[in-house]
């Protein structure tokens, strides 16, 4: 009689697949797999939409808009994704363009930042004069970075708020690596 051995209890860990790579999965894209699309959407949806947001202004009723085209071009040139760059430089230069071309379109500039409206709860209360000059501060600021041209708008996004180093952004606005510094 022979004996029987059980097979060994597969944990959902060891079933999960290894995620795939960003090179792997825009390689997918050029090759057309829908699926591939959906996990870069998921991946970088929410970095790419705080992207444009900061870019046309939280309130914009754009930004989804300019989102959206930004995965649609990137599935319909993910064949020019070079994959010694991150992924996440390519799309923000993909929706900085789109977001240009939007501003160009509808004949106005828009607002770069409203971020500073939404109060934290967990700060403590500031007094009224103190509120007021906070206030006139972030207008003032708002303001300056509106005066930029679009080309810088973007930089300083990419740059400062965003975090990537000037080697990243750079090639995602069409520059020379070595131009945009930190």
């Amino acid at each position: 009689m022979s004996k029987v051995l059980p097979f060994p209890k597969r944990s959902e860990a060891d079933s999960a697949p290894e995620p795939l790579s960003d090179a792997a999965l825009m390689a997918a894209c050029a090759a057309g797999d829908e699926a591939a699309l959906r996990q870069i959407y998921r991946r970088y949806q929410d970095g790419v939409h705080r992207f444009v947001s900061r870019l046309l202004g939280p309130q914009s009723p754009s930004v989804d808009d300019v989102v959206h085209e930004t995965f649609l071009a990137a599935w319909n040139q993910a064949d020019r994704f070079r994959t010694e760059g991150r992924l996440s430089s390519w799309l923000f230069g993909i929706a900085a363009r789109k977001a240009k071309g939007l501003m160009r379109k509808e004949g106005r500039r828009a607002r770069l930042f409203a971020l500073f409206q939404a109060a934290d709860p967990s700060e403590p209360v500031e007094s009224c004069e103190a509120q007021v000059a906070s206030r006139q501060l972030v207008r003032a600021l708002e303001d300056e970075i509106t005066q930029l041209s679009h080309k810088l708008r973007v930089a300083y996004v990419m740059c400062d708020v965003e975090g990537l180093s000037g080697t990243e952004a750079a090639p995602a606005q069409g520059l020379r690596t070595g131009t945009l510094w930190r």
